[in-house]
């Protein structure tokens, strides 16, 4: 650095010119720099969340959790498995190694998930979650009306929802907080132990009751128009109607083993809110 400073001392108008160009470039690159909040970082892990309706946790972790922790722990670039099996859902966190391609591990991880997909209950299908800073919400606003909560729902996702969509570098907008109608259904135990009803066979019943299906496609004046077939729940005379199993008795042709039907709600936000992501 000696002949710097003995260079510097010898041209002093250079090295003041050459400070003076220095600073304006720094003054002109600055403004041009990128600036994030949150710098875009990744991080070397993948979840997998398999949803297992009805299931106890120890079902849960005996037919969904064990078979895909078995197939993932021998994968490469895979550093730990971490799991976590409760009522009706499965969450599986893999942990790479730093510096691993994130794509290209999610692709093979779905690939072994496919081929491990017939060992696994029919309604599972586990997907895969990769966590990214940049896709947390950066606007969150509240709404407060005098109107109906559920009516204000209804307007935020119809109309508002869809404006905000469709602005210039909107990602995603969410509508959170409002109020969501919850049934629960009390069960005859006593009349189900009497008759051989399992708990297990009302689930399967109420859940074909209230599914829609694709079945075939019809062509009508040039179009093609999907048919769907099944039957939604839109009330609860729709529920309480429903046929468990058949028999005969003084009930008539069949018997329904749950005594009543009455409504709760769920958690909720005190006011709605619109994320924009």
């Amino acid at each position: 650095m000696f002949w710097l400073t003995k260079l510097s001392f010898a041209n002093r108008g250079i090295a003041a010119l050459a400070s003076v160009a220095i600073l304006v470039l720094g003054l002109f690159v600055i403004p041009l720099l990128k600036q994030d909040l949150l710098p875009p970082v990744d991080y070397p892990a993948i979840s997998v969340v398999s949803v297992y309706p009805g299931a106890a946790p120890t079902q849960v972790e005996q037919d969904v959790t064990d078979p895909l922790e078995q197939s993932i722990q021998g994968m490469q670039n895979v550093q730990q498995v971490t799991s976590q099996s409760q009522e009706g859902a499965s969450l599986i966190t893999i942990l790479y190694n730093d510096g691993t391609n994130l794509d290209a591990a999610s692709q093979k991880l779905a690939a072994r998930l496919n081929e491990l997909q017939s060992a696994l209950p029919g309604n599972v299908t586990p997907q895969l979650q990769i966590f990214n800073p940049a896709d947390l919400p950066i606007i969150t606003l509240s709404v407060t009306s005098t109107q109906d909560e559920a009516a204000l729902g209804v307007a935020l996702k119809q109309i508002v929802a869809p404006v905000l969509q469709d602005i210039n570098g909107v990602s995603v907008v969410n509508v959170t907080g409002v109020r969501e109608q919850i049934v629960t259904v009390e069960l005859a135990v006593k009349k189900m132990q009497k008759k051989g009803v399992s708990l297990i066979q009302i689930q399967q019943v109420l859940a074909g009751d209230n599914v829609v299906v694709p079945a075939e496609e019809v062509d009508t004046n040039g179009q093609t128009l999907a048919v769907r077939v099944g039957n939604t729940f839109a009330s609860l005379t729709d529920l309480e109607r429903v046929i468990v199993a058949a028999g005969q008795g003084s009930a008539g042709p069949g018997h329904r083993y749950y005594e009543g039907t009455t409504r709760r709600y769920g958690c909720h936000l005190a006011k709605p809110a619109l994320i924009t992501a």
